[in-house]
Formats: structure tokens, sequence, C-alpha cells
């Protein structure tokens, strides 16, 4: 995660663990780590270091407050000590100097959730959280940061009711163009499933959480058995709007719907029959239409049924093609390997780094150590093979195991060059 203060110094978040030897055995100790980048000197320094839990694992999640810089909400589940032990969902607010954060983060309760947009328009990210095995909607206060628990968040009604949400995605802004941040989310029963969409309201209002807008799937019908992903693009149908799709699959077969900006989410205004499983999408003006684009990280069967075979491709497409404008494969990005062993592992848009006005794309074998992150520029003609590469030092004594880890992160000016 990163951000950038009132004085234009951009800073870096992530987590670090200690292993602390106990007579019990060891203890991991979760701790927030922020670093500030100098960009002139190419330095980075970590400028802040905070332990909120004796936890093996633990998430980290952006959250908005009213003053433009991020909030940090960490939750996982806590070593049982003499005083600890269970799920926890723990807050770090800005301190006073608005770079650096409070040191003790605040307990906001025991219990697993995520940050969403912020619903009730007073600034702050409203959250979901599982409480008692159920999915509630909750609130934050802002002048003394406590949560509230507004109640159940709705389904699709009738017997067998399930939700999920896909934590990856969790702020997905305005999805009906009302100037308000909205929540998508998946529900199921025994005869139905789909989305389910809650609206924001206007400062004071009062959020419906427990009867959200259904667009719901028969189950009878063959086509459709699971939505598997749901993923927020820019505006692709050039109506001005930031729009979306859902992946639908019948466990054998698949296609993307994709919903304009500001529709009921009733009718898809485009579908892209899928040539195997998906990994990631985004989006992103990569030729020179105008228009933005959608990029789909394909798992493909490579193989034969004596010798089986899978690798990952990089699909281009524009609205409305039945196929792909342009594919990079697993060896155009690192010539000279096979597909099994050189998958493509990681994607990103990286914005505009070449300053000709498109957007650029990252590559990365992430299970592949320290293969270079490729670098492809967006054009009339997208090359095959990398444009430029970032590499790795060799041998500096450095155990980067999984490359450069599982999300490739882009599309930010760190040093105010444009």
């Amino acid at each position: 995660l990163n951000y950038v203060n009132w004085d234009g110094v951009p800073y870096l978040l992530t987590k670090g663990t200690n292993l602390i030897q106990g007579t019990g055995g060891t203890n991991y100790q979760q701790a927030l780590l922020v670093f500030e980048l100098d960009i002139t000197n190419e330095t980075v320094t970590l400028v802040q270091s905070s332990d909120f839990a004796y936890s093996f694992s633990s998430n980290m999640f952006l959250a908005e407050d009213s003053n433009g810089f991020p909030n940090i909400l960490v939750t996982g589940t806590e070593f049982d000590t003499d005083t600890t032990g269970g799920d926890f969902m723990k807050l770090y607010t800005m301190s006073g100097d608005t770079s650096l954060y409070v040191e003790t983060p605040v307990d906001l309760g025991a219990m697993d959730g995520f940050p969403i947009g912020d619903l009730n328009g007073n600034g702050w990210s409203d959250f979901v959280v599982n409480s008692n095995d159920e999915y509630s909607f909750a609130t934050l206060n802002p002048a003394d940061t406590t949560l509230t628990i507004e109640g159940v968040l709705g389904g699709p009604g009738g017997e067998d009711v399930g939700l999920s949400f896909d934590i990856r995605f969790t702020n997905q802004g305005d999805l009906n163009d009302d100037g308000f941040d909205d929540l998508q989310y998946y529900g199921t029963n025994s005869t139905s499933f789909g989305q389910l969409r809650i609206e924001g309201v206007a400062s004071g209002g009062t959020v419906d959480y427990a009867n959200p807008t259904e667009h719901l799937f028969d189950r009878a019908d063959y086509r459709i058995t699971g939505i598997e992903g749901t993923y927020t693009f820019g505006d692709i149908s050039g109506n001005g709007l930031d729009d979306y799709g859902l992946i639908v699959s019948d466990g054998l077969t698949g296609r993307m719907d994709i919903y304009e900006g500001g529709s009921d989410g009733t009718t898809p205004t485009g579908t892209i029959e899928l040539d195997g499983f998906v990994q990631f999408v985004t989006s992103g003006d990569f030729n020179t239409d105008g228009r933005e684009d959608i990029l789909m990280l394909i798992q493909i069967d490579a193989g034969t049924d004596e010798e089986p075979m899978t690798s990952n491709e990089l699909h281009f497409y524009e609205l409305g093609a039945e196929d792909p404008y342009h594919v990079i494969k697993s060896e155009d990005y690192q010539p000279g390997l096979d597909n099994y062993n050189n998958f493509i592992g990681t994607i990103a848009n990286a914005g505009d780094i070449n300053n000709d006005g498109l957007d650029d794309i990252l590559v990365s074998g992430a299970s592949q150590g320290v293969t270079p992150i490729g670098v492809y520029f967006g054009g009339s003609s997208i090359s095959l093979n990398p444009d430029d590469e970032i590499s790795f030092p060799e041998d500096d004594g450095t155990q980067y195991g999984w490359g450069i880890g599982g999300v490739l992160q882009g599309e930010f000016d760190l040093n105010g060059d444009g």
C-alpha cells in the first residue's frame, strides 16, 4: 500500500513479522511498517514500526477518512495468550504530523471484517464485519473512532442463504452514477444466485443494508453455475462512466458479462467468451482507439491428454469484439523457457510510463524467483516481447523466493515528474 503526504513525500506501507521465541514456542509478532521514499537520493527509510498482534498471518486494508489520508485496518486471528486470543479488527489513524500513524491502533472489536466505500456519506469508510457467523454492515464514528454494527446484510431470501465477498475489490466506488459509493456482493439460496447491491446515500441518510437490489440467476439455467469474480474497469463503453464485469461459468466454459456504469445491472452491454480460467483482469487505454480496453490473464490448456500442461497468457479485448486483438504468451514474455515452467504470474496496469498518452503494462513470473519484470508499452501495435525489463540483482544475498510477490501495483507518480 502507499500514500503521498501534503508535502508530496511518498510512503510505502507493508506488514512485518518478528519471530519471538518463548517458553511455549515461537510467537509471530505482526507489525505495521512505514517506509519513506527519497526519490532524489534513491533511498528507502523505515520511519515507523508498530506491533499490533501475535498472529501467524493478518490482512491489511486501506480505509478512507475525510482528511484525504488513508487509515489502515488490520485484521486476523490472534494467538491465545494470557490476555488475548481470537479474531481482531484494529484501525490505525493518521497522527497529528500527517505523515505517520498513531503508535497504538484503535481496537474495533473481536471480529473479522474489511472496509468498503463511504456508503453513509460521512467521509469515512464503512465496514462489513463477520460477527456471530453473520455478515453485518458497520459504520465508524469519526469523533471517537468507535464502530457501530448497524445490522445484518440482506441476502436473496429463501432457504440455504449464503453471502460471499471478494476482499480484493471492496471499495467499488459509485456503481450506479448517483454520486455515492455502493457495495456489490454475491448471494445464493436453494433456487438462485447472483449479485446483490447496496446503494450509498448522502450524509444524514439511512443505508438500506437489509434490502439490497437483486440481480439473480435461476439455478435451473444450465448455462450458469457460479459467478467467479467481479472486476471494476475504467470507461470501456465510452459513456464517461466506469464499467464493471462479471465472470460467469458453468464449470466447463465461461464468459465475462460487461455492464455499463450507471446501468441497473440487468442487461450486459457486451460479452466475452473465455478461452480458459481467468486469473486476473484489469483495464486501460493500451491501444490508440481512445477508449479503455480489457486485459485478462488467462490459464490455457497447452498440453495433450497424455501430457497435460497449462500456460498463462495475456489477452487484450475491445468491447464488442469476440476475439482478442492481441495475445502475449509465456514464452513471449521470457523466450527460451517452456510454457509449463514459465508462467506469467501477475500483471498490472502501470499507467503511462513512457509519456506517450497510453497505458503501459507490468508482467511478472512471480513463482520464478528473480525473473525480471517485463514492461510492455501501449501502442497501435503492442510488442510480443517486453519493451523493457526491471531486473533483480544477482547474488546479493537477498532471498527473493517468490519473485516480486503476489500482485503487481502501478499507476502512481511517486517522484512527481508527471
